[in-house]
């Protein structure tokens, strides 16, 4: 059975899946739409990580002492040339927000201090960012980035609250509620010229986003369950040259006086199978397309955002255009009283109708996040629709 259609075809495939599900394993009677939160893992990826788990049982001792930290060089190596950056500059985790927590705790700052803050950051994030600036006497400054806003107005609106109390700026490459992007080269360049770090989110980026750190000077971490399709406790973490002494593994353990790569990898005995399986998921993903791929997942965000503007009757400025493979999208105002109302519609679509959907409440309203890849096609949101139409949203308690 043939399961990857033809790439030349996909131009004009956004109303039929380019892939089939049974790829990744995924139950054929759901509407699978939430492809950005947890990702899901390609039976090759899954094999190969069961591989590479029977051979670490077959002599735990000699594998995890002898043999592990070579075939982790080799992992990092494979990543160093799908991101186009130096192999030692990479660290391997297992979430992006314990880069994040690792980064902060390797900082220093004076107190009395300001954080800056671009657009929304993810939640977990913006937890271990207020525990820091806690911690450290540090003031948070939002910047707001309204949908659409011009790259020279977000210049001026950063450069505006940047002074010699700035101690660290954070972004998110893709912000997870909305997956509107940054133009990150011209924020690190305000950055660098202000001499004050940058720490950039990509949770999302890698995969649809081609050489991510590309113009940075810092930090910059991210997910590999996501897009990348890399099983889930598999992440990386670039930093610059000048901090590479200075960051080391929230975690202590035995290996945090080692170099910056080799100590995120010996932070406690733990099942290393994920990051050795991730060269799978790199060829895997490349064997979808690569960035042919994600150009049609994101035509097909397109679609399902016209379609979406069309149900709620939004005019064409009041929804965020789509310019990556998930979109955020608001929802009819009457469909939720609150974010708990919200969720438990949610809940109720995906026990009855099997489909499964991101939604939150952003600013005083309901809003969807919907996740596009290979196996969608535009009349997925079809049924999203036509399940939101037909739930009693007043009887969903």
């Amino acid at each position: 059975m043939t399961h990857l259609h033809e790439p030349d075809l996909w131009a004009a495939s956004i109303d039929a899946p380019v892939a089939d599900l049974e790829l990744w394993g995924l139950d054929p009677r759901v509407t699978h739409l939430n492809h950005g939160s947890f990702g899901a893992v390609p039976r090759t990826v899954s094999h190969a990580q069961d591989t590479w788990r029977q051979r670490i049982e077959a002599n735990p001792n000699r594998f995890i002492r002898y043999e592990l930290s070579g075939h982790l060089r080799g992992v990092r190596e494979v990543l160093g040339e799908f991101f186009a950056v130096e192999p030692d500059q990479l660290a391997l985790l297992p979430n992006a927000t314990y880069g994040v927590t690792s980064v902060l705790e390797s900082l220093t700052p004076c107190p009395e201090g300001t954080v800056v803050v671009i657009g929304h950051i993810y939640p977990s994030v913006r937890v271990a960012l207020d525990a820091f600036a806690l911690r450290n006497h540090l003031q948070t400054i939002n910047v707001a980035v309204p949908a659409g806003m011009a790259t020279e107005d977000l210049e001026h609106a950063l450069l505006t609250v940047l002074d010699a109390r700035t101690k660290l700026v954070m972004v998110d490459q893709v912000e997870s509620l909305s997956g509107a992007t940054h133009p990150l080269p011209v924020l690190a360049n305000v950055c660098r010229a202000a001499k004050i770090p940058l720490l950039v989110d990509g949770a999302h980026a890698p995969g649809p986003i081609p050489r991510p750190m590309e113009g940075l000077y810092d930090f910059w971490v991210g997910n590999l369950h996501k897009w990348v399709g890399a099983p889930r406790g598999s992440a990386v973490l670039w930093v610059g040259q000048e901090w590479q002494q200075r960051v080391r593994p929230a975690v202590y353990s035995h290996a945090r006086h080692d170099s910056f790569s080799e100590s995120f990898e010996w932070t406690g005995t733990f099942d290393a199978s994920a990051w050795l399986a991730i060269p799978s998921a790199l060829t895997f993903c490349a064997e979808l397309g690569g960035q042919q791929l994600w150009e049609r997942n994101r035509q097909l965000a397109t679609a399902w955002r016209r379609d979406i503007q069309q149900w709620v009757g939004a005019k064409d400025d009041a929804v965020p255009a789509a310019t990556f493979p998930m979109i955020g999208l608001p929802a009819r105002s009457g469909l939720a009283k609150s974010q708990d109302h919200l969720s438990r519609i949610v809940r109720h679509i995906s026990d009855k109708h099997r489909i499964e959907v991101v939604a939150y409440w952003h600013e005083e309203a309901p809003w969807l996040r919907l996740s596009s890849h290979a196996y969608n096609s535009r009349g997925d949101v079809g049924r999203l629709i036509a399940a939101l139409d037909a739930a009693d949203t007043k009887a969903v308690t």
